[in-house]
Parts: C-alpha cells; sequence; structure tokens
C-alpha cells in the first residue's frame, strides 16, 4: 500500500511539471506561424525616484534591440514606458537593461525574463552597500540585500502563470540621498507588467491587466484538457503539496528549536571561556605586578650611594690639594716658611700623638720626651704635655706609618674635608700621606740663582707632576673610604646605610658591632661591601628567590646593575694602574737621559 502511493506521488508531481510547463508557455508568450514569439503589450513603470532622474532603457532579445530610449522622470519621481507586440525569438530572453542617473549617482540594473518558464533574474551595481531590495513577482515575494560593494544578483525566481496579469516588480531602497526612513516608505520602484493572450493594459498603473478575447485563427489554440489537469493538479496540491508544507513547517520549527539550544550551548562556552580569561589575565597581573620585598630591600640600599660616592670624590679631590699645596710650598701650608719649620711641626707631631718609646728596643724613648719641643706658636698640633713621653692616645700610636689599621682595616674613615673641623683620622691620613710623599720639602731660591738653571727648575716641577700621579691611587682610596654625609635634621627620607645596618642584625650582630664594621656613616667602600658581598651571605637571600618568575628576573637585573657599578670601580682602579705605570716608565727613561746640568741629575740619581 505505501509502495503503490509513492508510484502515484512520483507520476503526479511529473504531471505537474508537465502541467506547469504547459501552463506556463500559454500564458506569458502567443507563438506565430513563423516560429517567433509575439510579447504581449508590456509596461513598466518606475515610481519613487527623485523627480527628473535620467532613466536610459534598452529591452533586447538575445542580442537584438527590440525597445531603446532615454526619458526623464516626471516631477512626482514617475515614469511610465509603454511597448507593445514586441516580437522576439523563440527560446530566447526578454532582457530589461535600465541605466539611472541621478546627481553624480548611477545605477545600473539588469532584468532577464525567461518568455517560455517566466523564471526572472535580477542584478544590479551602483547602489548603497548592504541596501534592502525587494523583488515581487505573481508568486514570490523575495527580500535580499546589496553586497559591501553595492552589488546584488537573484537568478531563478519563478513567476505564477495562473494569474490574469504577469510581470514582475523591483524596490531598490539604497538608490537615493533620502534617510532611512524615508527609503522604507518610498522607495525606488520598477514594475514590469505584460498582459497575456494579447490584452491591453489599463491606463491606471496600480490597476493591473484586463485580458482581450483571442482572435479567432490568429493564434493556434491549445488541444490540452485543461479541466482534467487542474482537477489532478488540485488534487496533488491538497493531498500531497500541504501535507509536505505542513511538514516542512513543522520540521523547520523543530530545527531551528534544536539550533537556537545549541546555539545556547555556545553562547555559554564562549561565555565560560572569557570569564575564565580574564580570571587568567587579572591572575597574571596580580602575580606580575607585585614586587618582592627583597627586590624592594635591595632598591632601597643603594638609595644614599651615589651620593656617598660623590662625597668621596670631593674628599679626594680636597686630599690631593693638601698634598700639592706640600708639594709646591703654597702660602698656608706647613711648608711655606721653610723646611725646617715644617720639620720641627712634624716632630712635635710625631712625639705628641705617633711616638712608641718602646719602639727600636727603647730606642725611641729619648725622641718621644714632649720636653725636646720647640716654641712652635703657629703650630696647629698643640702645646706639649709637661713630662710626657709619647704618644698620648694609645689608639692613634703608629697610626702614620701603620697602614693597616689606618687605611686598610676600617672600612669607613671619619673623613670631611668640607665641614671645617680636623678629625684625629684626617691627622692620620695626612701624616702617613707626608711619610710616603715628599718627605722633605724643597728649599726657597732666590730670582738670580733660578734665572741660570731653568732646565733644574723644570726638572723640579717634573717631579711634583709624578708624585701627583703617584699619590693619586692614595687620595682615591681614601674618597672610597670617607664617610657618608650626616643625616640632616628633620630628613623623612632615610639614606640607604640605615637599611645596611639593619640588614647586618640578620647575622646576629650587635649595634655597637655594626658600628665598628660598617662605621657611624658607611662610606661608599662599605655600601659597596654590603651589596656585593654580604647581602650574598645570608640564607634568606636565596629562600626569597623561591618567588614569582617576573620578580626573579628583576632581582637579576637588579644585582647586574650592581655589578656593572663593581665593574666600573675596578675600571678606575685599572686606569689608576695604568697611570702609575705610565710613570715608572718615566722615571726609567729620565734617568738614562744626559743633562748638561748637574744639579738636575740629582733629581733622578742613577
Amino acid at each position: 500500500m505505501k509502495m503503490h502511493s509513492l508510484y502515484s506521488f512520483v507520476i503526479c508531481a511529473l504531471i505537474a511539471a508537465m502541467l506547469s510547463g504547459i501552463v506556463a508557455n500559454t500564458a506569458y508568450a502567443k507563438v506565430s506561424d513563423e516560429g517567433t514569439k509575439t510579447l504581449p503589450d508590456v509596461k513598466i513603470l518606475l515610481e519613487g525616484f527623485p523627480s527628473n532622474t535620467e532613466i536610459d532603457y534598452t529591452i533586447l532579445s538575445g542580442s537584438k534591440i527590440i525597445l531603446q530610449g532615454v526619458d526623464d522622470t516626471n516631477p512626482d519621481g514617475t515614469l511610465t514606458i509603454s511597448a507593445r507586440s514586441l516580437s522576439v525569438q523563440d527560446q530566447e530572453n526578454i532582457i530589461y537593461d535600465f541605466k539611472i542617473f541621478d546627481n553624480g549617482n548611477y545605477v545600473d540594473l539588469l532584468l532577464r525574463q525567461n518568455i517560455n518558464t517566466g523564471k526572472i533574474s535580477v542584478s544590479g551595481k551602483g547602489l548603497e552597500q548592504f541596501s534592502d531590495i525587494g523583488i515581487i513577482t505573481a508568486g514570490k515575494n523575495i527580500r535580499t540585500k546589496t553586497d559591501w560593494s553595492g552589488n546584488f544578483n537573484e537568478s531563478g525566481i519563478a513567476g505564477n502563470s495562473k494569474q490574469n496579469g504577469t510581470g514582475f516588480e523591483i524596490a531598490l531602497n539604497g538608490f537615493s540621498n533620502l534617510n532611512d526612513m524615508a527609503r522604507r516608505e518610498n522607495p525606488a520602484i520598477i514594475k514590469v507588467l505584460s498582459a497575456p493572450g494579447g490584452g491591453l493594459l489599463t491606463d491606471t498603473p496600480n490597476s493591473g491587466f484586463v485580458a482581450s478575447p483571442p482572435v479567432a485563427g490568429k493564434y493556434k489554440l491549445s488541444t490540452s484538457n485543461t479541466g482534467t489537469l487542474n482537477s489532478i493538479s488540485s488534487t496533488i496540491v491538497d493531498n500531497y503539496v500541504t501535507a509536505l508544507m505542513l511538514m516542512t513547517d513543522q520540521l523547520s520549527a523543530v530545527m531551528m528549536q534544536q539550533v537556537f539550544q545549541i546555539g545556547q550551548f555556545f553562547d555559554a562556552k564562549m561565555q565560560m571561556e572569557v570569564q575564565r580569561t580574564h580570571q587568567q589575565l587579572k591572575a597574571e597581573a596580580v602575580k606580575d605586578y607585585h614586587p618582592s620585598e627583597q627586590m624592594c630591600r635591595v632598591g632601597t640600599y643603594v638609595r644614599s650611594l651615589a651620593k656617598t660616592e660623590h662625597k668621596g670624590r670631593a674628599d679626594a679631590l680636597a686630599l690631593n690639594d693638601f698634598l700639592m699645596e706640600r708639594y709646591t710650598n703654597q702660602l698656608g701650608a706647613s711648608t711655606a716658611i721653610n723646611s725646617q719649620n715644617d720639620m720641627q711641626a712634624r716632630l712635635k707631631q710625631f712625639r705628641e700623638v705617633y711616638c712608641n718609646p718602646r719602639d727600636s728596643d727603647l730606642g725611641l724613648e729619648f725622641l718621644c720626651e714632649h720636653d725636646q719641643n720647640e716654641d712652635l706658636s703657629d703650630s696647629t698640633i698643640g702645646a706639649a704635655v709637661p713630662g710626657g713621653n709619647g704618644g698620648v692616645d694609645p689608639e692613634r700610636i703608629n697610626k702614620d706609618v701603620n697602614y693597616t689599621r689606618t687605611i686598610d682595616f676600617p672600612q669607613t674613615i671619619d673623613i670631611d674635608m668640607h665641614d671645617g673641623t680636623e678629625s684625629e683620622e684626617e691627622q692620620d691620613v695626612m701624616a702617613m700621606a707626608r711619610h710616603l710623599y715628599w718627605p722633605s720639602p724643597l728649599e726657597y731660591g732666590d730670582e738670580e740663582l733660578l734665572s741660570g738653571k731653568k732646565p733644574g727648575f723644570l726638572d723640579a716641577r717634573r717631579v711634583v707632576a709624578l708624585k701627583n700621579v703617584a699619590h693619586n691611587s692614595y687620595t682615591s682610596l681614601v674618597g672610597l673610604k670617607a664617610r657618608a654625609e650626616e643625616l640632616p635634621t628633620g630628613a623623612t627620607v632615610e639614606p640607604g646605610w640605615t637599611h645596611m645596618k639593619t640588614l647586618m642584625r640578620d647575622f646576629g650582630l650587635s649595634d655597637d658591632n655594626i658600628e665598628t664594621m660598617l662605621g657611624e656613616q658607611p662610606s661608599y667602600w662599605a655600601q659597596m661591601e654590603v651589596l656585593t658581598k654580604k647581602i650574598y651571605q645570608l640564607p634568606n637571600f636565596y629562600t626569597n628567590l623561591y618567588d614569582k618568575p617576573v620578580n626573579v628576573d628583576r632581582i637579576g637585573v637588579t644585582l647586574e646593575a650592581i655589578k656593572l657599578m663593581q665593574m666600573r670601580d675596578e675600571y678606575d682602579s685599572m686606569l689608576r694602574r695604568e697611570m702609575l705605570g705610565s710613570a715608572l716608565l718615566e722615571t726609567e727613561l729620565v734617568r738614562g737621559q744626559h743633562y748638561s746640568d748637574p744639579e738636575s741629575r740629582l733629581l733622578f740619581p742613577q
């Protein structure tokens, strides 16, 4: 029973297809005896266009032009183009080509109608992008849009051959410069209407078609039994087509509901992924932009490093000026009066500060007696202790010659050459410098004595220059160990060396021990000692590296910066060593030279 119904359905469908083809042929054209077709009267109506719009139209059958012209729209935006009894070739399309010009806008519209099947194809260009296009035929109502370039193309649109009037209508919403609301209310419309059976169109554009009775003998009559065919077609439509349409609607509705559920799953999936991405980015931002305590600590340590280094350079320069003034017997120096006065001042300071009577197996006992000091009213050493013997302060004995205690061992030396006072450690450093460089100052010479000994005078200046190179290393080292500046009264920001002292407490040292090791105001040397050595001796430094990767990288960059500072100090030391090597080479070369003046050779003995 089911197979029989299936065969009946297929047979009925074939009959319906043949019927539709026969009816379409009889509705759209009339066949003449010569094998051509005469198109029924055609009327083209244009509505909704701007006034005086230029319309260039061409109607073709294949490649043959059967109607052509150029007109302007009326003031109300309408235009009627009428054509009667157009003769076209069999099995060909009739083509309507419109070119529309309006205030610089150009629209090319091509309408193609198959005279046998009634199918319509529409294409165009020059419209606004993504504008609406409405296509209405006797059997369909299609809505489409232009693409991004303003073009559109629709083909295979079927007409309905059972209507009294056949034709189609195109609504263009993207043609004029009107706003969107005006386009929806009054779009540009092109209607192509034709009447089957040779009938005439009425004068009213929207009244449709009125068919005229056929003329006997002029056209071939149809031999089809239309009543039977209509009955069969009605049965097929009622029993199958309608049911299939309802089934299709139901299936489409169910499918759309299923797709809606799938879409909700997709939306939920995307929402959860977006939330997860936001949470990941937030967590990464919190992790990356949360600095570690260790990095902040190291950054705080270097807060006063540059300022301390600058002060040390200034102290080294002041000490250098002190030695140069002594070499050149400048006014105000200890050598300004004469060498004898300088020697007496140095002996007085030695007896009262640095002399140890027990040295040399009590050989200095007589030399250390204070009563031997002569009256030096200009001396800044102070009055001698009556009956005294040797240095008064045991901590300062022999510090003028003990390099380890005076320079090498202390991390910080109490030196500030710009505070207007002279500390004991400043006296120790200067006393050692007098012993090391230029212990015997030059004697004064009168103008007559020097007038004939200019080469010797220049040789003496050369020796002073070489001495300056020699003591540059000494003054630079003292400047590196000079104490930092005092903390200003009322300062709200503590210098970095105060936090370094806090770090040293982690070693178990008391505050007194810390000040003994680093100094009350740690020097540049002492601060670099902490940055380049002490912080790595704490286990906490390595445990704190178990941190976020970004913080570990930041700490690595900080340590690289400290390493660069240390390399810069090493570079400065190498420059001083190179200068000393150059000075030694210069001295050796001078010894090999021949002097005409015997006194010059005394400065550089063989």
